[in-house]
């Protein structure tokens, strides 16, 4: 009956790792919950992998959802009820992270996601077929005193999952005093989540509901018709250039051909049956396309002039250097094709292409826009280290510099300096490696 539970994917202020959170469903036997992150959705494939790996020894379902923020104004919860609902959540979260949304706005109305809206956003009447008020364990004396009776139909259980215990909650309030840039005593309650956002058995969370069994009901009947399925270990690549494998097979080898007559300008058996063998590698393991897009990356730079570097494993094919993909001979320098490309690979290999910083834009506009439903950046995750834990921490404990210096030059010598000291080394093992933002 958890709808709405954070990782510390939920930047700067959820504390739990996905195998963190799926033991923390596993302690308090639950089954199924709803990974919402804010603004976020990095940690659903984990869990979906910790799930599966894990299946026998513990049987836990997560459906994807998000939370969606302005700031630090909640806005409205969203839930995947399928593959669709979950393309539109991102869609969705996409135009939010782009500042195409209005804060103040209702969540679209969709056929495949569930949207929960706080208790007093909007009356439950006004509410579409797949919208609901959650309500928080201490809201249910609300109800009558709102007049809110009977509509109850149109209310789910909402108990947020944001830490495991007290070390967490502590972990959380310093998380959020980084992130507002303040001094953890002067960190303001609406900035931070309530002690009680932890799980906990569902007995006991259904104590706080005993007047409302009609919200239990909701809520299970939401979670029950949710249900996201995923492939993992294929690759997801576009499959086809021109829409025709057979006609991707054809431009390819012409292309091939006549970059052959360029780049050996005599005829040479031995680098022509090295050019047909990989033709026919590329060919058995389907991947014609892939070189007809990095090619066609290639010839859009070339149309603007821009300067482009192949290099990497790619520089390794022959059919690559004849398309002009990279300027590197792999027949002078007696590079193996196989490094790149084998019969025995399954995953697509990758091709390395570097832009000058000021022309990079404009070539991932151009891929973004040609190969839109096709194409996306490749996230990366900045992450806290043991030094710069440091001097965060030492910041919200209002610390001079000077001391901070002190203490990441010199660990050892510090530790036990003082209270505030041992309470920073403590606390920054728990923030090692802990994500604290997205990078491309």
């Amino acid at each position: 009956m958890y709808l709405n539970c954070h990782t510390f994917f939920s930047f700067k202020y959820g504390t739990v790792s996905p195998a963190g959170l799926f033991a923390e469903a596993r302690k308090n036997a639950v089954h199924k919950i709803v990974l919402a992150d804010i603004n976020n959705t990095s940690a659903w494939i984990e869990m979906l992998r910790l799930c599966r790996e894990n299946r026998e020894e513990y049987n836990l379902e997560s459906v994807p959802g998000i939370e969606f923020r302005s700031g630090d104004k909640f806005l409205y919860l969203a839930i995947a009820m399928n593959n669709d609902g979950f393309l539109e959540i991102n869609t969705h979260l996409s135009s939010h992270n782009l500042g195409n949304i209005i804060p103040e706005g209702r969540a679209p109305v969709s056929n495949h996601a569930y949207t929960i809206y706080r208790l007093g956003s909007y009356h439950p009447s006004d509410l579409k077929e797949n919208e609901f008020i959650g309500i928080r364990p201490g809201e249910t004396r609300l109800i009558a005193s709102m007049g809110l009776d009977h509509y109850t139909h149109k209310m789910v259980i909402w108990q947020p999952v944001t830490f495991t215990d007290k070390i967490g909650y502590n972990v959380h309030r310093l998380l959020r005093a980084i992130d507002k840039n303040t001094l953890l005593s002067k960190l303001s309650p609406e900035y931070q989540a309530g002690t009680d956002e932890v799980m906990l058995p569902e007995a006991v969370l259904f104590r706080s509901y005993w007047q409302y069994p009609g919200i239990i009901a909701n809520t299970q009947q939401l979670l029950e018709s949710c249900s996201v399925h995923f492939e993992l270990g294929t690759p997801k690549n576009r499959k086809s250039f021109t829409g025709s494998r057979r006609e991707d097979h054809f431009i390819l080898r012409k292309k091939a051909l006549e970059g052959f007559q360029r780049r050996y300008r005599k005829y040479d058996d031995h680098a022509m049956e090295r050019l047909l063998r990989e033709l026919d590698v590329i060919a058995s393991r389907n991947f014609e396309a892939y070189f007809l897009i990095a090619l066609d990356v290639v010839e859009f730079a070339r149309s603007r002039n821009f300067a482009h570097v192949g290099r990497g494993s790619g520089a390794n094919s022959m059919v690559a250097y004849c398309l002009g993909i990279t300027e590197v001979d792999p027949m002078e320098l007696d590079l193996y094709f196989e490094r790149f490309l084998n019969p025995y690979r399954s995953s697509p290999p990758d091709f390395d292409i570097d832009f000058s910083w000021n022309e990079r834009d404009t070539v991932t506009a151009y891929l973004l826009e040609k190969y839109k439903g096709n194409a996306a950046l490749l996230a990366t995750y900045v992450t806290f280290q043991a030094r710069s834990v440091i001097r965060e921490l030492g910041k919200v404990f209002g610390l001079p510099k000077h001391e901070i210096d002190a203490m990441v030059e010199y660990p050892g010598e510090n530790h036990d300096r003082d209270n505030i000291s041992r309470l920073i080394f403590r606390y920054a093992g728990r923030f090692h490696d802990m994500p604290q933002n997205l990078s491309i």
